[in-house]
């Protein structure tokens, strides 16, 4: 995926949304970027379901690492 560096906001969510189905994200008021899957199920409390970085690059790479998923 393409560094969305001169997104929108929404624009960045949307693509982050796109490629990490099932996760939340927001861009908190002092610019940090967070991915959120909670709250799990009672069988799945011991994993991550949050992740938080300083840039939407991070938090990708971050979310990657995570979930195994593999992006460009």
């Amino acid at each position: 995926m393409a560094s969305a560096d001169t997104s929108s906001p929404a624009d960045v969510k949307a693509a982050l949304q796109r490629d990490f189905p099932g996760w939340r994200f927001l861009l908190s008021d002092r610019g940090r970027w967070w991915a959120l899957c909670g709250p799990l199920p009672p069988d799945r409390i011991n994993e991550v379901d949050t992740v938080v970085a300083d840039t939407e690059e991070q938090l990708r790479v971050e979310l990657a690492e995570l979930t195994g998923t593999v992006t460009s």
